[in-house]
């Protein structure tokens, strides 16, 4: 078909409300009851959640997973409110491998992100050990009813024709009297922010864990930034005198974006010092005197949003600012902020601004239960801050968060290509494979951490977070972009030294070029993100 017919035929579908061209529900639970449904349960890290489905929406026929138009995202809510903590994408398979034929093959990714990085490394660890996880059941015949279409995209932003889809919600927001069944199953392969190795000792990861998975294979590079509320935000920038103190916030430009030293996240963070404005001094003023009178909390009590221990992002920002987690004796543990809610410490809580709006102190799930904390924050007028990765963009009226500077160095991926950011990861990518699983199973696991590794790929699963450093910044620069990196690596010096031939990185290589100049791994290549970032090539 055409790209014009076929964009044409879409468009109708969706003004009809259905994409007829989708692989149904009906047709997912047939071949899920009938064992011909090919489906691959991954658990662990949500930083790389949304890079993973726009590797399922990306209609390239170098990387394609799916058949164009026959794919259903599905989204399980522990609460209406809540962000996923989990999902399941399904289609008809557009690759063929062991146990897979492109263009017959259905296909269905379901993965669980409660817990973070932690549960990508002791689940996959465990098997076939017990099921601990409660996955969406495909084959359970109300599967079909309980989740409710409620988008059909109309195209999407990657390139290469338009690729259509289904978002259906289940669970909590599900539309239908029926409820979604869950079952408990063991992921049969994990993602984790921070290697196993040096996951050891945290959230209830062992030597025994990280000694049973077969593959511990580094794939992109994630960053993280300490994201803060609109009040913030707009409070920093008046102290650096970005902005008159009776103005709102200004992200024209990625000069406009305020910073906030290493050593002052260090004292909000570990617990000791900083919980309100009036405790930081900045430019040579306090930060309490700048909060004015513009509706904000003139408290100035800072709320603190951070994530739950078993999670990649919190245990990333130990290693990187507060030097913890590398020494596995458990004296040498560095105090670390505790939540409100004692309950949330471990695996963290979805957010629910009825429970824990007033906490001071909130412990997050997942990336997302992290964003919509500060976007309450935000709508309350407080000063908020928290830790998240970078492949999600800011708004206006929701995700009311803002990336900001740290020691000056703006959370992008050209700042981290040229070495000036340095706070990013190394995801591993975590299995027992060969196992008794079924052989299609492996093929899926093995063509995603292939694609979502492949710098072009990565040029357009970015593509969502373009400019959100600095929201209004316009031009198809690419200086104020945000998302995910290929890493360094012999067989992308070439590709890296290119790009510093003339000694000035553009955005725009930036864009076509994703790959991160700096590493954490050993010099034998092995992935340990107890290593400083160094700068590999050129």
């Amino acid at each position: 078909m055409k790209t014009s017919l076929k964009v044409a035929v879409a468009g109708a579908l969706a003004l009809a409300g259905a994409n007829a061209l989708a692989t149904s529900p009906a047709d997912i639970q047939a071949a899920a009851a009938n064992g011909t449904l090919v489906t691959l349960y991954v658990s662990g890290a949500t930083a790389t959640d949304n890079a993973l489905e726009n590797l399922f929406k990306l209609d390239d026929a170098n990387f394609r997973v799916c058949v164009p138009d026959t794919l259903d995202i599905y989204y399980y809510r522990s609460t209406s409110s809540g962000s996923p903590s989990q999902r399941a994408l399904t289609c008809t398979a557009a690759f063929t491998g062991t146990g897979i034929v492109s263009g017959t093959t259905k296909i269905a990714l379901l993965k669980e992100s409660t817990g973070g990085s932690a549960n990508g490394i002791v689940q996959p660890a465990n098997l076939p050990g017990t099921p601990q996880l409660q996955f969406i059941d495909l084959s359970a015949a109300t599967f079909p009813t309980a989740c409710a279409t409620i988008t059909t995209s109309t195209g999407t932003t990657l390139p290469t024709g338009a690729n259509h889809f289904n978002t259906r919600d289940c669970g909590a927001t599900a539309s239908s009297a029926s409820t979604v069944v869950r079952t408990a199953r063991t992921s049969q392969a994990g993602i984790s922010d921070v290697d196993p190795t040096t996951f050891v000792g945290t959230g209830g990861v062992t030597a025994a864990h990280d000694a049973a998975l077969t593959r511990k294979r580094t794939s992109v590079a994630v960053t993280f930034n300490p994201i803060v509320s609109v009040p913030l935000f707009t409070v920093l920038q008046r102290t650096y005198g970005t902005i008159a103190d009776t103005a709102t916030e200004a992200t024209a430009t990625l000069d406009q974006i305020p910073s906030l030293p290493s050593s002052v996240l260090r004292a909000i963070f570990n617990g000791t010092s900083v919980l309100n404005a009036n405790e930081i001094n900045l430019n040579g003023q306090n930060l309490a005197d700048h909060i004015g009178n513009t509706g904000y909390d003139s408290s100035g009590d800072i709320y603190l949003c951070r994530r739950g221990d078993t999670s990649g992002t919190m245990t990333s920002f130990k290693l990187h600012f507060l030097n913890q987690g590398c020494s596995k004796t458990p004296s040498n543990t560095v105090l670390f902020v505790a939540p409100d809610s004692a309950g949330c410490a471990t695996s963290g809580c979805t957010w629910n601004a009825t429970t824990y709006g007033n906490d001071y102190v909130f412990a997050g799930a997942g990336s997302g239960d992290v964003r919509q904390c500060i976007d309450y924050h935000t709508s309350q007028g407080r000063l908020a801050i928290g830790v998240a990765s970078t492949e999600a963009k800011p708004g206006t009226s929701s995700n009311r968060f803002r990336y900001i500077k740290v020691d000056g160095a703006e959370p992008t991926l050209k700042a981290t290509i040229e070495g000036r950011y340095s706070f990013f990861t190394e995801n591993t990518f975590n299995d027992r494979f060969p196992s008794t699983s079924a052989s299609g199973s492996q093929t899926l696991w093995d063509k995603l951490y292939a694609s979502i590794g492949n710098p072009t790929a990565i040029s357009e699963l970015n593509r969502s977070w373009r400019t959100s450093a600095a929201l209004t910044m316009t031009g198809d620069v690419g200086d104020a972009d945000t998302g995910i990196l290929d890493t360094a690596s012999p067989a992308n010096a070439t590709a890296i030294n290119n790009m510093f031939l003339n000694h000035v990185i553009e955005g725009g290589e930036v864009r076509t070029t994703p790959i991160n100049s700096q590493t954490r791994q050993t010099l034998s290549g092995q992935a340990n993100n107890c290593n400083p970032p160094y700068q590999a090539y050129p």
